[in-house]
């Protein structure tokens, strides 16, 4: 009300823009932006009063079968299942690294408050965060976050860089 008085008082029509706290939202492994936006839709619109909400794309299509899978072209196609990096026949998680390059590049123009993550996203998230190449990041919030230990390597190099 006094930022209003004060607006009125010195001949300002308009208010200026309230810059809300932003949130970079990762989808789980076999989801994409879209779908993940889909599946929290009821919170989404909650958060969406204070915050602003900006969902990135994995940058792996994946399909029926993941050892088939193609890094993203940069197409348009946001209900294709995607995901942050693949999981090879001896168990051993691969493209971690080039999971958090893509995120880091993808976001190097932006400011972040926190990072939401589901899944293999909310594993990229954590270790995001750890890795110290998210400044501005106060919190993260994931749900269903295996520990990923490759994730956690490459978390935990980035931070000695």
């Amino acid at each position: 009300m006094i930022q209003i008085a004060y607006l009125l008082a010195t001949g300002i029509s308009e208010l200026a823009p309230m810059n809300k706290p932003r949130i970079l939202c990762l989808h789980g492994k076999f989801q994409s932006s879209s779908i993940f936006s889909n599946k929290i839709a009821g919170a989404r619109r909650k958060l969406a009063r204070e915050y602003d909400l900006h969902f990135l794309e994995g940058p792996i299509i994946l399909t029926q079968n993941e050892n088939e899978s193609n890094a993203c072209d940069g197409g348009d196609d946001t209900d294709i299942p995607r995901g942050w990096w693949l999981r090879s026949d001896d168990g051993k998680h691969t493209m971690v690294k080039e999971a958090f390059e893509y995120v880091i590049q993808e976001t190097a123009n932006e400011k972040y408050d926190a990072i939401l993550g589901f899944s293999q996203g909310g594993t990229l998230a954590t270790a995001l965060a750890l890795s110290g190449k998210m400044n501005g990041v106060r919190a993260v919030v994931t749900a269903g976050a295996p520990y990923v230990r490759e994730a956690f390597d490459v978390a935990t190099g980035l931070y000695s860089e």
